[in-house]
């Protein structure tokens, strides 16, 4: 995937970019940086979207997928870090830093967190990312925004399909994370997973 090259030129710091803006605008931000960047919208290793449940295996393997991923032309993106729990916040925070040190600070991906402004202070995470805040520089069309997602879910699953496809090209994406959420979701204590290269059906 080629990322859009004026895109690239807004964001092109080498570093983490943190976003305080108000809760309510974070998915439609989001979107509009996916729409810039690729013309298409997130794909599930594109996006940690961040509640209480978030588990620090799930932070773990999303902090290395984007913080040490070599291409410029990734766009990772932390949604409501401010709704970890303080524990996670607290473990978010020490895997950040570790991973940043690794790189001497140096991140050839776009990453960018959205936190809330209301109660940033509150979690060691969103504080420990204040240094990397910035203005958002897009003004998103809500409407252009909202017509583009509507036209790209047409071909979505249906939400009460028992079975569930996960590609991806590489390995350590969470494919059988998910599959156990999945099974999770449907009440069923173990989910029947099956590989080939790749692709996890369950």
């Amino acid at each position: 995937r080629k990322a859009n090259e004026n895109f690239k030129q807004l964001f092109n710091q080498k570093a983490p970019i943190t976003f305080c803006l108000e809760a309510k605008n974070h998915l439609s931000l989001a979107l509009q940086l996916f729409r810039t960047a690729y013309k298409r919208l997130p794909q599930f290793e594109d996006v940690l979207l961040c509640h209480d449940g978030t588990s620090e295996e799930e932070l773990a393997v999303f902090l290395h997928r984007a913080l040490l991923d070599p291409s410029g032309d990734s766009v990772y993106t932390i949604l409501n870090a401010e709704q970890l729990t303080y524990k996670i916040s607290v473990v978010a925070e020490e895997m950040f830093s570790k991973l940043i040190d690794s790189v001497d600070g140096t991140v050839n991906s776009r990453f960018f967190v959205f936190v809330s402004s209301a109660n940033q202070s509150q979690f060691p995470f969103c504080n420990y990312l204040r240094p990397y805040e910035q203005d958002f520089p897009m003004e998103p069309d809500a409407e252009k925004i909202k017509k583009f997602s509507q036209k790209t879910l047409q071909k979505a699953e249906p939400k009460n399909s028992d079975f569930l496809w996960i590609t991806s090209s590489r390995s350590g994406m969470g494919k059988s994370l998910v599959c156990e959420h999945f099974a999770w979701s449907k009440e069923e204590s173990v989910p029947a997973v099956f590989a080939c290269n790749t692709d996890h059906l369950c």
